[in-house]
């Protein structure tokens, strides 16, 4: 488990701190104050040497498509992970781990001629003529991660945009910790039965019942069915047919993936973006609940961002509910010079502001 998370030069962070990490982490702040690109740097951080994580996080907001001017060697289809779009400072990441220790992720833009060549050389295959579709590094843009593990040990990896728009990466080792990104929209029908089915095969399907059984009280059982050729997961609520989960509404839905992902990613990081969308206040507390017992079956870090009151007041009452209070909500605020700053809140500090009830969003 990640007990500090530190964010250098990405998106809208030029030095961000989060220390004092728990197994569940809440992060809220006002619009525009770095929610999702904080979650965005854990998930390219936990992907380690993985380049093409940067491109799922684009295609995640909506960025599916870039165009890129050839003739203008300043600009890079990756500019915009830089802090002001300057992607003349190195991005940093760091993460201290209670198992894994301390590992350091840096990405940099190749701009020097000679490493260009270089590391085109490397991409270059053997069959390819000398004047093929890498070997002109003016036209060519390199994107540099650096691996640093504990030992200072520093492994190298190396993206590269060539001259036809192509996007090419070498072949790259696994992640050292699984994570998964949980965004607003609908998830997809056939992975979430494919997971649940992984789940089943481990006899740990009972879980994802209980916890959705308290935002519909009618679930009786949970199937993986073939609907059109493709896997769908259903519900038996006392119909005389078992009911799509698409049927059921985004709350049902997107808690049901939520948990379905945490079982598949054990000992790893799960991030969930707006979380409450689609869950009715009355049930967060419960929600939150569950969530908190499946972390620990699963061994799974939480990190969430959120824009309601009651979704936090929900997440600290719920961890006080339990044996162990393994909750930190921290608050993203932007200074008057523009820096954003973070401030975390421990089991006393929360029961203080919401005492008074003070603003704490």
């Amino acid at each position: 488990m990640y007990t500090s998370f530190q964010i250098k030069n990405f998106r809208c962070f030029d030095n961000l701190k989060l220390d004092d990490l728990a197994r569940v982490n809440l992060i809220a702040g006002k619009n525009n104050v770095g929610k999702t690109a904080l979650l965005e740097a854990i998930f390219i951080y936990c992907g380690s040497y993985d380049l093409r994580l940067l491109m799922t996080v684009n295609n995640m907001r909506g960025i599916e498509r870039f165009k890129y001017d050839l003739g203008n060697s300043r600009q890079t289809i990756w500019d915009s992970f830089f802090k002001d779009f300057n992607n003349k400072r190195q991005i940093e990441l760091v993460g201290l781990h209670s198992t894994f220790k301390k590992h350091i992720i840096r990405l940099n833009i190749i701009t020097e001629l000679q490493e260009l060549d270089r590391i085109i050389r490397m991409f270059q295959p053997q069959n390819e003529e000398a004047d093929g579709i890498l070997s002109n590094s003016r036209v060519s843009q390199i994107i540099a991660l650096e691996h640093e593990d504990p030992s200072k040990h520093i492994d190298k990896y190396y993206m590269l945009l060539d001259r036809q728009g192509k996007l090419r990466d070498l072949s790259v080792p696994p992640s050292f910790t699984p994570a998964f990104i949980f965004r607003i929209g609908r998830s997809e029908m056939a992975d979430d039965a494919e997971k649940y089915g992984n789940l089943i095969r481990t006899k740990q399907e009972g879980l994802v019942l209980d916890i959705l059984k308290k935002v519909e009280p009618r679930l009786l059982r949970i199937e993986a069915l073939p609907v059109g050729g493709i896997s769908t997961i259903h519900g038996d609520i006392g119909l005389s047919e078992l009911v799509p989960f698409q049927l059921m509404g985004d709350g049902l839905n997107r808690l049901a993936s939520i948990i379905i992902n945490m079982g598949n990613i054990r000992d790893g990081v799960l991030l969930i973006d707006e979380f409450e969308n689609g869950l009715h206040y009355s049930v967060l507390k419960e929600v939150w609940k569950g969530i908190s017992e499946a972390s620990k079956v699963f061994n799974v870090q939480v990190f969430a961002t959120t824009h309601s009151l009651e979704c936090i007041r929900a997440a600290h009452e719920a961890s006080e509910e339990n044996n162990t209070y393994d909750f930190r909500y921290h608050r993203l605020d932007r200074t008057k010079s523009g820096e954003i700053r973070v401030v975390s809140y421990d089991e006393e500090v929360m029961d203080a502001a919401i005492e008074v009830n003070s603003e704490v969003r």
